[in-house]
């Protein structure tokens, strides 16, 4: 069985193999009435992440067909890229 970073590799769920592939490769931050919000381009077309700052969840506006590949993935993976990219900057 293929296994990626020690996780077990599914044909149904290969949301380790998107992870890999997707890279946050910039943030824009903003402030909101209610918090701070933020926009991350990547290096797939027209695949951004998004945080609206009003206290909801981080997601990936959808831009179909672009998007697709990437509706399953959680808000965690989604910020760990996000962290992954600002360790690089910040080092």
């Amino acid at each position: 069985m293929r296994t990626t970073h020690g996780k077990e590799y599914h044909n149904w769920n290969n949301s380790q193999d998107d992870l890999l592939k997707l890279k946050v490769t910039s943030v824009r931050y903003y402030e909101t009435r209610r918090g701070t919000g933020y926009q991350c381009k990547t290096n797939k077309e027209n695949v951004e992440i998004w945080n609206d700052g009003n206290g909801g969840a981080t997601y990936i506006a959808p831009h179909n067909p672009h998007t697709k590949p990437y509706d399953h993935m959680t808000e965690e993976e989604m910020e760990n890229l996000i962290d992954q990219y600002e360790e690089i900057e910040n080092n």
